[in-house]
């Protein structure tokens, strides 16, 4: 399924949250301060791994929610779709450097815990990757990872463009008076509030709640860091209002 038409909950809170980059701490967090119910809907703008430490714990507990029958729903995000096509470049070819280079891949994103005890990649995220759709329509807004690239003929099937595209323009027309919600371009805390606040046709959530995992690695103490950036953001869609997590996960040795 390419994407869904999701209507309104009868009862419930929508929130929306971009990449959490495998800040599982961060994430929890998040989910304790909405206070998620199974009468709300959560929907996940994708890039769930890669960077922050906690990718296999994001996905378990995404799934576990779903389990649960939390109505959580999740996007495909670059990171997913890249992961999944490195998977199966090696799985279809069999060739070492393949398996080599995906293996230099997930080291250096934090991802090897994604690997079953043989060195594969667990069947559960294979599955739950490959069945990420692309974007979700809903009442008021199209959410989307990245964006839409309404310079060709058909935006709204250009889907490596929805989990690629940077500073796109819109067509007011294709848009049926709706807003786009992305994530992807991480965005200075003070746009992202500025076009909220303006419910601005495209609104950015993006924050680089990464970024501030980078940081204390590098040893950058909290206060000397910029707060504009570096934090976990949840739109919520009936209020408009918005939750500013900062990034509480620490380095894993």
């Amino acid at each position: 399924m390419k994407y869904y038409e999701i209507p309104k909950p009868e009862k419930g809170t929508r929130w929306v949250i971009p990449d959490i980059h495998g800040c599982f701490a961060t994430f929890e967090k998040v989910l304790e301060e909405i206070q998620l119910t199974q009468g709300d809907h959560l929907y996940l703008l994708g890039d769930y791994i890669d960077r922050g430490p906690g990718s296999k714990e994001v996905l378990d507990k995404i799934m576990e929610l779903q389990d649960l029958r939390f109505q959580i729903f999740a996007l495909r995000g670059n990171h997913e779709n890249h992961m999944l096509y490195r998977w199966e470049n090696y799985r279809d070819t069999q060739l070492k450097e393949e398996y080599d280079s995906l293996l230099r891949f997930m080291e250096v994103n934090d991802t090897l815990s994604l690997l079953d005890k043989q060195g594969y990649l667990t069947l559960k995220y294979q599955y739950f990757f490959d069945d990420l759709p692309y974007y979700f329509e809903l009442d008021e807004a199209f959410l989307v990872h990245a964006g839409f690239d309404f310079s060709s003929s058909q935006p709204f099937e250009d889907y490596l463009q929805m989990l690629l595209i940077r500073d796109f323009q819109v067509d007011l027309n294709m848009m049926k008076g709706k807003h786009i919600i992305h994530g992807h371009t991480p965005t200075v805390l003070d746009d992202v509030k500025w076009r909220i606040e303006k419910k601005t046709p495209i609104i950015p959530l993006d924050n680089g709640c990464f970024y501030a995992y980078y940081a204390k690695k590098n040893g950058v103490k909290d206060d000397d860091r910029n707060d504009q950036s570096g934090n976990l953001i949840a739109l919520n869609l009936d209020s408009w209002e918005l939750l500013v997590q900062p990034c509480i996960d620490d380095i894993i040795f």
